[in-house]
């Protein structure tokens, strides 16, 4: 999604990080339903930490190996991590990854303040790329 009209309105940490990009590209992963499920059975959450890390560490590398593809072809490009806080006081990371990626068509917010999918409900976790490439399609998803 073009992030051109909206780069003032948007929370940024650093302020000054959407400046050099017109791009975001939203990444997203699906928790198992069956990690969601052994909440209830699993008191300490052993199971579904596990599931949550893991998907942020899938979302940081795919992010990062797409980053380094685009840099490899002359673009600019920055990943933003699945799951780093940059302000530990209000528990907020460089940008909304929920926003970009409410922006681009993966979901809505919810009541609940999550990113819910049409298919996959708030079971997913999110990543974000701003780069300063074109794309000729908005709204485009693929699913590898």
């Amino acid at each position: 999604m073009s992030i051109e009209s909206i780069r003032d309105e948007i929370y940024a940490e650093p302020r000054d990080l959407l400046e050099k990009f017109s791009t975001a590209i939203s990444i997203a992963v699906v928790i198992p339903i069956s990690a969601i499920n052994s909440i209830a059975a699993d008191s300490s959450g052993t199971l579904y930490a596990h599931a949550y890390r893991a998907a942020n560490i899938l979302l940081d590398t795919i992010a990062f190996s797409l980053v380094q593809h685009l840099i490899e072809h002359g673009f600019t490009a920055q990943p933003i991590p699945a799951s780093l806080i940059v302000d530990e006081r209000r528990a907020i990371g460089n940008i909304s990854h929920k926003l970009f990626a409410h922006m681009v068509g993966l979901g809505w917010i919810g009541r609940n303040l999550l990113l819910v999918n049409p298919k996959y409900g708030p079971r997913i976790r999110l990543a974000t790329i701003l780069a300063n490439l074109k794309l000729s399609v908005e709204n485009r998803m693929m699913k590898c």
